[in-house]
C-alpha cells in the first residue's frame, strides 16, 4: 500500500485492523517523503479524534510513524507538516495522558518533530514537559516525553523548554513528579549547561531530609547523575550548598533510602571531584569515620581512591576483611591504586588463604580485579594455591565465563606471570569453556562487582 493510499484509509475512518496496517509496507525515500508528509500526517492526527484501541495506535507507531520519522527527512518536510498538523491538537492528546496512553505517546512523537525548523509555538514545549507535573501520566507517556525533550533540547524550541520545565519545577508536589521534572533536567544538561538556569538546579536537599524522605533521596539521587555528566566547574559551583548539604547528611549518620543515596553519593563525588571531596572531607571528617561493616560506608569505600584512602584512614585499609560483603570495595581499592599497588599491600587479608576460604565465584571475581593491573597479575601468580583455583574453575556457565574473564586478564599481562605464562596462555586460547568460540557471550562488566 502506498503511503497516498494508505493516508486515504486512515483519513475516511476505514476498519483496518491492527494486524490489517501492521502487513502494510510503507515505502520511504527523501523524494516521496517530502511529498507524502503533508498527506500522511493530517490522516494520522485524524485517528485522535475517533475511538480506536492502543493495539491500533501501537501498530500505527511502529508500522507508518516510525519508518517515515526515521527516514531522514529535512527541515522543508517537517515545515510542511506544521503548516498542516495543528498542534493544538497534538497537545490536547497529550493532556489527557491517563485517559489514553497510547494516543499520548504518539502525540508526544510527533510533537516532537516541530523542533525541526522554525516557527513552533512555545505551547509544544509545555505539552511536551506537561507530562512530567502530572502524577497520573503513566510511565509509558513519561519516558516518550523524555524521548522527545531530548530532540528539543537540540533545536530552536529548547529555551521554550527550559521555561516550561522551571515551571514545572516550581509546581512540583511530590517525589513522583519531582523525580520526573529531574530526569528531564538531566536531559538538558546532557546537551549543554550554559543556558540552564541555576535555579533549575537548586533543590532544598536539607528541607526535604526533615519533611519527605523519599522527595529529599530522589534529589540527591539527581545531583548524583549531575556529577556523572561531568560539566564544567561552573555547573557544579551554582549546587555547591546542595553538595555540601548532602555531604552533611551522611556524616550525621542519615539512615534507610536516603541514607544510602548519600552515601552513594559522597562515593561519587570523591571520584568524579576529588579536590571538592577533600575540602569537604576536612569539614566533616567523612573518611576518618567509615567503617568496612557500615552498609552505607561501603557504598562510599566501593568508590573512594585507594590513595586517598591509604593517606586519611590506613587502619581501616589495613584491616579490611577478604569476605564476600566486601568484594565491591577490594575491588574498587585494585583498580584505583597507584602503578605500584602500594595501597593494596598494606592490605593485611589479602592473602592466598582468605581467597581460598572464598566461594569458587567469589575467589574468581576477586582474582579478576587482581588481574587488572600488570602488579596484581604478578601477585595472583606467585600464589600458587590461587592460581590452581583458577585454572580449575570451569565448572557450568557462571564459573566457566568467569574463569575466562580472569584469564583473558590475566594474558594480557604474560610478561608477569612466571612459571605460569604458558598454561595461562593455553587455556585463554581454548576459550572459557575449553575450546575456542564456545559458550555464548556476554559483556565482561555484567559478570563483576
Amino acid at each position: 500500500m502506498s503511503i497516498a493510499s494508505l493516508a486515504r484509509y486512515l483519513a475516511a475512518g476505514s476498519p483496518l485492523s491492527a494486524a490489517e496496517l501492521a502487513r502494510q509496507t510503507v515505502p520511504v525515500h527523501d523524494d516521496l517523503t517530502l511529498d507524502a508528509l503533508p498527506v500522511l500526517f493530517p490522516a494520522i492526527v485524524g485517528v485522535f479524534g475517533r475511538g480506536v484501541d492502543d493495539e491500533f495506535v501501537e501498530t500505527l507507531l511502529t508500522a507508518v510513524v516510525d519508518p517515515v520519522t526515521a527516514s531522514g527527512a529535512g527541515p522543508a518536510a517537517w515545515d510542511k507538516v506544521r503548516a498542516v498538523v495543528p498542534a493544538d491538537v497534538l497537545a490536547g492528546a497529550v493532556a489527557d495522558a491517563a485517559a489514553a496512553p497510547a494516543l499520548a505517546t504518539m502525540a508526544l512523537k510527533l510533537l516532537g518533530l516541530y523542533a525541526a525548523g522554525a516557527g513552533a509555538d512555545d505551547a509544544v514545549a509545555a505539552a511536551v514537559v506537561g507530562p512530567a507535573a502530572t502524577k497520573a501520566t503513566p510511565t509509558t507517556v513519561v519516558a516518550q516525553a523524555e524521548r522527545t525533550v531530548a530532540r528539543l533540547a537540540g533545536g530552536p524550541l529548547r529555551p521554550a523548554v527550559v521555561q516550561a520545565l522551571a515551571a514545572a519545577k516550581a509546581a512540583a508536589a511530590d517525589w513522583i513528579v519531582l523525580a520526573r521534572v529531574q530526569a528531564l533536567a538531566t536531559v538538558l544538561l546532557e546537551r549543554s549547561y550554559a543556558d540552564v538556569p541555576a535555579a533549575l538546579l537548586q533543590y532544598d536537599v536539607a528541607g526535604a531530609a526533615a519533611e519527605d524522605e523519599l522527595a529529599a533521596m530522589v534529589c540527591v539521587e539527581f545531583y548524583e547523575r549531575v556529577l556523572e555528566l561531568n560539566l564544567a566547574p561552573a555547573a557544579l559551583a551554582a549546587v555547591e550548598p546542595q553538595v555540601r548539604a548532602i555531604v552533611g547528611l551522611h556524616a550525621r549518620g542519615a539512615h534507610g533510602v536516603l541514607g544510602l543515596a548519600a552515601a552513594r553519593f559522597v562515593g561519587a563525588l570523591a571520584q568524579a571531584r576529588p579536590e571538592l571531596f577533600a575540602a569537604l572531607d576536612a569539614d566533616f571528617g567523612v573518611v576518618r569515620r567509615l567503617s568496612a561493616r557500615d552498609e552505607r560506608d561501603a557504598a562510599v569505600l566501593a568508590r573512594l581512591p585507594a590513595p586517598y584512602l591509604a593517606a586519611h584512614n590506613p587502619e581501616l585499609l589495613r584491616t579490611l576483611p577478604v569476605a564476600a560483603a566486601t568484594l565491591g570495595v577490594l575491588a574498587n581499592v585494585i583498580a584505583t591504586d597507584d602503578a605500584a599497588g602500594s595501597a593494596t599491600a598494606t592490605v593485611a587479608g589479602l592473602r592466598p588463604d582468605a581467597l581460598m576460604r572464598l566461594p569458587v565465584p567469589d575467589l574468581l571475581r576477586l582474582a579478576w580485579a587482581l588481574a587488572g593491573p600488570a602488579w596484581g597479575a604478578a601477585r595472583l601468580a606467585s600464589w600458587p594455591a590461587v592460581m590452581g583455583a583458577v585454572l580449575e574453575g570451569r565448572r557450568g556457565y557462571d564459573l566457566a565465563t568467569l574463569r575466562g574473564d580472569v584469564l583473558a586478564r590475566l594474558a594480557a599481562h604474560a610478561a608477569e606471570l612466571g612459571p605460569w605464562r604458558a598454561t595461562v596462555e593455553a587455556e585463554h586460547r581454548a576459550g572459557a569453556w575449553g575450546v575456542a568460540g564456545a559458550g555464548p557471550a556476554v559483556a565482561v562488566e555484567d559478570r563483576h562487582m
